[in-house]
């Protein structure tokens, strides 16, 4: 049984509007303000790819004329009805907000909102994946509390492995991985690149997918040059290792906010293999990200659907003193929708 809308007074209410390209300066500069929104929530990072306009079904919470929360999200079909989703192309989605501004009874309200909107379009089911809590300054789960309060459940977990790096350094590394890293300065170049050599890289990261995972990166080349064009090079970086003046081995990182890096593509020649390249390709990001104050490198998930770990993979990170933090997904379904079935 799904629970029961707690009452809101009426000052409380708010009004839940879907986006349009017209709101895309506010929704943009209200992700810029918030304290778990980044560029990867960005309508310059959705309208890249332009399935996002076929399926669009992003919402604006409004109190009167003022904007209280987005939720980035598509809708699609399965065979017993309409899903939406937050968000089904990106690493994450969530409802987007201001800790300063809202506290855990307007996250009751908005998650109310977002309800009766679902069911006024019929949707069956709503998964929603919630930024990483490593993102925000502060830890702040009223949306988390708010989804369980009406009937979400956590459909699914992955562990994503993360770098903690104020007032740390190669130490936390374990002794095999700290002898690799010398390696790998000793034999290859290692430094960060300019974005100029992405194509370079890209030839690296699409063979090791290829050859290793039988899948192709998420972005292509033309893709990703255009996702770096549209959001701003500011926000990209490339760290690679180099052998006879050729790329062995690299990490394309994505600074989704300044205090937070998230190492999107990371692969190795056999070359590279052979010389540990990786390991001292992630040491540079390292040491780049504690000289620009970044708090959280993260390196990214090691599951292969939720439970199935890739222990090797895992192994790998936690080698250099990376620690879990859980990516979830949430998921609500239409009590109205399910008894029709």
């Amino acid at each position: 049984m799904q629970p029961e809308s707690p009452a809101q007074p009426d000052d409380r209410k708010l009004e839940v509007r879907r986006f349009v390209p017209a709101l895309a300066a506010e929704w943009d500069s209200f992700v810029a303000d918030s304290d778990n929104g980044t560029f990867l929530h960005s309508r310059a990072f959705f309208d890249a790819n332009p399935s996002n306009a076929q399926d669009d079904f992003s919402l604006c919470f409004y109190r009167g004329s003022r904007l209280v929360a987005l939720l980035p999200a598509t809708r699609q079909s399965d065979l017993h009805g309409i899903v939406v989703s937050s968000h089904s192309r990106s690493t994450y989605g969530g409802i987007i907000f201001k800790a300063s501004e809202i506290g855990v009874r307007d996250a009751l309200s908005i998650t109310a909102s977002l309800q009766d909107f679902l069911r006024l379009h019929s949707v069956r089911r709503a998964v929603i994946r919630a930024p990483f809590r490593i993102i925000p300054e502060r830890i702040n789960d009223i949306f988390e509390y708010a989804m369980w309060r009406f009937g979400y459940t956590v459909s699914q977990r992955q562990v994503e492995f993360y770098l903690p790096l104020i007032n740390t350094d190669n130490r936390s590394y374990s002794a095999t991985r700290r002898r690799f890293v010398r390696g790998a300065y000793r034999d290859t170049v290692v430094a960060e690149e300019s974005l100029s050599h992405v194509s370079e890289y890209w030839e690296i990261l699409e063979a090791n997918l290829m050859q290793y995972h039988q899948r192709r990166p998420v972005h292509d080349l033309d893709a990703i040059h255009k996702l770096i064009d549209r959001c701003g090079h500011d926000k990209f970086r490339l760290f690679s290792s180099r052998v006879d003046g050729k790329i062995v081995a690299g990490v394309l990182v994505f600074l989704p906010r300044p205090t937070f890096a998230h190492a999107q593509y990371i692969a190795q020649s056999e070359q590279g293999r052979s010389a540990n390249a990786t390991s001292g390709v992630i040491d540079c990001v390292a040491q780049w990200a504690r000289s620009a104050g970044v708090r959280y490198l993260n390196l990214g998930s090691a599951n292969e659907g939720g439970l199935v770990l890739n222990e090797g993979l895992a192994d790998f990170k936690e080698s250099f003193g990376a620690v879990a933090v859980l990516r979830e997904d949430h998921e609500w379904c239409n009590s109205d929708c399910v008894n029709e079935e």
